[in-house]
């Protein structure tokens, strides 16, 4: 990783830190709780959907080759085709990965085993919007 590149992470992950709860760091840690998506009843915090609005709204900015990427990476099974536009490759991930636990875990699981790439920075952004 480059400076510029831990620059412009940190400079992301600062504004959704702004845009969300002021709360501890022990009780904020996506990546080292382990959680059962299957079992867990997840609802969302009023508190919370302003920063999950934030990072649904910056993904759109992702380019369509870059969500390839990350659907090879992740092994997310979905077909593409040459004329969906981002709104709706971003609709199909959602759809596949609400309805998929397993393939939510290994966002996080892979995620921790990764280098830091634009894969695993839309990998962490779908888990948030998930949680």
């Amino acid at each position: 990783m480059r400076t510029h590149e831990l620059s412009r992470a940190l400079q992301i992950l600062s504004k959704i830190l702004k845009s969300g709860p002021d709360m501890d760091l022990e009780d904020w840690s996506y990546t080292t709780k382990k959680k059962d998506f299957s079992s867990e009843d997840i609802s969302i915090k009023d508190a919370d959907i302003p920063a999950a609005l934030y990072t649904l709204v910056k993904l759109n900015d992702v380019s369509k080759s870059q969500w390839i990427a990350l659907m090879k990476e992740y092994n997310i099974d979905i077909e593409i085709r040459p004329r969906d536009a981002n709104r709706d490759i971003v609709g199909k991930i959602l759809s596949y990965l609400a309805s998929n636990p397993n393939a939510r875990e290994s966002l996080i699981s892979n995620n921790s085993k990764k280098s830091v790439s634009v894969s695993s920075e839309l990998a962490n952004a779908l888990n948030l919007l998930l949680k």
